[in-house]
């Protein structure tokens, strides 16, 4: 048998044009994807006003907005370069696959526009059908039909009457129209809500909005015909600004800007929701997503920092020279670049970030420590009171403005503002005392103030007259072994935070209410006792503090172990 020689020359390439852009389209898997990717094109043509009216009961979807609009030509095009840029710099657009988002996830879909250059009357609609899409090979196209009848004309209403010539003009205020059809009955492709929609929305364009005053109405129907409308409208960061810094890698053409706030509190919990956004400098397209996260953390990238960028506390963007955005706009594309951009994260976390994070989190011990301090405290105000002991602490140096009293210097008075303890409510039957009778107690004869130092509330004084007043403090000493100094002469009582009794009752909030009270009540026994024997005293209160922080921290889960025992060895009766 002879061999055969191969011989030089090409192997043919086919292309499925229906395929190709139906892995084009699966980028966008989500009806949230193909939606966003719908308004970024209507971004993209410089629309103020885009218009998402999403029916889930009838599986319909129509985006308008009043942008530039697209000619033929520029259709074709995007059609021709479905995997290339053809947008300039600046642009939140890129890949020209958004063109073709909704297919496969729908039976049919329509992309309507007439161009601002062609004037008001040159409506063309492409018809994008599913099934013969997928069909579609090299040298076939998309149906396209022109509509005579549609004129943009803003806020002119279509006549109901027929015109003399059998047609009625059709006035939109729309210069380009996508309506999809039949949407994908999986649930878990286009699950779906008001909150995400506004959210994703705000994400991902919030910035491009807010600069050029852009506007999303939404109108959307649930399942159920249940319908709810509403305006999407960004606003700028609200958090307290950070000074903006800029870091590059040495060798490197990779420049970070962070342009980032300290996120405001919000809602009952007053907790932190800041978004901290990421894009290439020269675009305005942000994001944020897991996918980001994870790549930026098997780069190496410090989990505190990923936590602390993440936790809600900052707020702002981070962009960077020379990066890339991956076509599935969830990500960057990977490359030394990309690497370049996360080590100046890390080292804007260790210069700047680390720093920022340690005062807010020391900042909210404090309020949390005030915030169950005053609690603790009118435990002991209301103790003291009913078995007549408040003259244990008439004598001391230290109260609230008032005749007799002097300012303090203006250190003291930034370092150590004061909260009032409430009062507590007399629940005795006996009380006379209606809510709009009651005096406010700074204007009670001989009121004794107790008020608990940390970062809210009033200035402090000092005391120059006869008024007195018992005041809790809290300061880190991790050089002293005491749990607690005492101020006899001024009333202070300062928490020793480092120490081992504070940091195991610590974990609850229960737990340190009873423990400052424990303490105090010590503090105040310790006063009256003479001081004969001081040592052995506080080596008394030394151990007794320590049992009762057992019993504070362990009381509760002994007590069910022996009621569980106890119920063990009860004889069975019949």
């Amino acid at each position: 048998m002879n061999a055969r020689r191969a011989t030089a020359g090409e192997s043919k390439l086919g292309v499925h044009l229906g395929g190709a852009l139906l892995a084009a389209a699966q980028c966008y898997p989500y009806l949230q994807d193909f939606i966003l990717e719908i308004i970024q094109n209507g971004l993209d043509a410089n629309a103020k006003n885009i218009r998402v009216k999403l029916n889930l009961s009838k599986r319909t979807l129509e985006v308008m907005d009043d942008g530039e609009g697209v000619t033929k030509d520029k259709f074709e095009q995007a059609l021709g370069q479905i995997f290339q840029t053809m947008k300039t710099s600046g642009k939140l657009g890129r890949f020209g696959r958004g063109l073709i988002s909704p297919l496969d996830k729908c039976d049919m879909f329509t992309f309507t526009s007439c161009a601002k250059a062609n004037g008001v009357n040159a409506y063309v609609e492409w018809k994008f059908i599913s099934d013969e899409v997928k069909g579609l090979v090299v040298g076939e196209g998309i149906p396209m039909t022109p509509l005579k009848w549609h004129t943009y004309a803003p806020g002119r209403e279509t006549s109901k009457k027929r015109s003399a010539r059998g047609r009625t003009p059709i006035y939109v205020d729309w210069r380009t129209q996508v309506r999809v059809m039949k949407i994908t009955k999986d649930r878990e492709l286009t699950r779906l809500t008001p909150h995400q929609l506004n959210g994703a929305i705000l994400e991902r364009f919030g910035t491009v909005m807010h600069k050029r005053g852009v506007v999303v109405d939404i109108d959307y129907i649930d399942e159920s015909n249940a319908k709810r409308a509403y305006k999407v409208e960004a606003s700028g960061f609200e958090g307290q600004p950070i000074e903006p810094v800029i870091f590059e890698v040495a060798d490197s053409k990779v420049v970070t800007y962070f342009d980032l706030f300290i996120a405001p509190k919000q809602g009952k919990k007053k907790d932190r929701r800041g978004k901290v956004l990421f894009g290439e400098r020269n675009d305005e397209f942000r994001f944020t997503t897991k996918t980001f996260w994870d790549k930026v953390k098997s780069l190496g990238l410090p989990e505190e920092a990923i936590d602390a960028l993440r936790s809600g506390i900052f707020e702002g963007e981070i962009t960077a020279t020379r990066v890339k955005l991956h076509p599935d706009r969830k990500r960057f594309v990977d490359s030394d670049n990309f690497v370049d951009m996360c080590m100046c994260i890390e080292e804007w976390w260790n210069k700047v970030g680390k720093e920022i994070m340690g005062e807010i989190q020391n900042s909210s011990k404090e309020a949390r420590f005030q915030r169950l301090g005053l609690v603790a405290i009118s435990v002991v105000e209301g103790i003291l009171e009913q078995r007549g002991l408040k003259d244990l602490i008439e004598n001391f140096a230290f109260g609230t403005t008032g005749k007799g009293h002097a300012d303090l210097p203006p250190k003291a008075t930034q370092d150590n503002p004061a909260m009032s303890a409430p009062k507590l409510k007399d629940t005795g039957k006996g009380s006379g005392a209606k809510g709009k009778d009651r005096v406010r107690p700074d204007e009670m004869q001989g009121h004794t103030p107790i008020t608990v130092q940390g970062p809210k509330g009033q200035r402090r004084k000092t005391v120059k007259g006869s008024s007195s007043g018992l005041q809790f403090a809290f300061d880190y000493m991790p050089r002293s072994s005491e749990a607690y100094t005492f101020d006899r002469e001024n009333g202070i009582l300062t928490f020793n935070c480092s120490h081992k009794l504070w940091f195991r009752c610590e974990v609850k909030d229960a737990y340190l209410i009873r423990y400052q009270e424990t303490v105090a009540i010590l503090a105040l026994t310790e006063f009256g006792l003479p001081t004969d024997h001081e040592a052995v005293t506080k080596t008394f209160i030394g151990d007794f503090l320590q049992m009762q922080v057992a019993q504070i921290t362990e009381g509760e889960k002994l007590r069910r172990r022996a009621r569980a025992h106890q119920k063990a060895a009860e004889p069975i009766t019949n």
